[in-house]
């Protein structure tokens, strides 16, 4: 799971530089077209509202059709890159972790003396962590790159199953546990 999680990443990461270059190309093409002098509307539109009265029409028909052809190369770009994320990560749709989580004590204050005291609520909760472990080859030494997550599982003091495996944390985790 942590490989496909990863290779998903991947093409996010990836996806995410391409749209950035064709959402620059696009405005790229809105701006030329209006230091010509053109109008472009919201809805991408070009129109010579300027001194010319219009006479100039083979200009706008030339940025009306490289406005679109950007704006339509980012809009599938877009609808690719959101189909290769959804085809990366179908197989997890359907993974559960087998094994049952254990009841273990989620914060030693003695253990990370920075962080302030907590408090005792007798509120308790079972969250699942989930780290990635890879190395990676962009850090310095091959360190250790991504996020940590923690989710509460069901059950415990004030958490929400908005959905099937989807919880939020109560807010108390944060107010008397406020690890950042």
């Amino acid at each position: 799971m942590a490989d496909t999680l990863s290779d998903a990443a991947t093409i996010a990461r990836r996806g995410a530089d391409q749209l950035d270059y064709l959402k620059h190309q696009a405005i790229e093409a809105i701006e030329e077209a209006r230091e010509a002098g053109l109008t472009v509307g919201e809805n991408l539109s070009v129109t010579d509202t300027g001194k010319y009265n219009g006479f100039r029409v083979a200009a706008v028909r030339r940025f009306a059709a490289m406005i679109a052809a950007r704006a339509a190369a980012l809009s599938t770009a877009d609808k690719d890159i959101a189909a290769r994320i959804s085809a990366a990560t179908s197989e997890l749709s359907d993974r559960r972790f087998s094994e049952s989580p254990e009841n273990v004590q989620a914060l030693d204050v003695l253990g990370f003396p920075r962080l302030p005291s907590c408090t005792d609520t007798g509120e308790s909760l079972t969250m699942r962590i989930v780290a990635d472990t890879n190395p990676s080859y962009d850090i310095p030494g091959g360190g250790q790159k991504g996020v940590i997550t923690m989710y509460p599982l069901p059950g415990g003091s004030g958490v929400v199953e908005v959905e099937k495996n989807w919880t939020l944390t109560p807010p108390w985790v944060n107010n008397y546990a406020p690890i950042n």
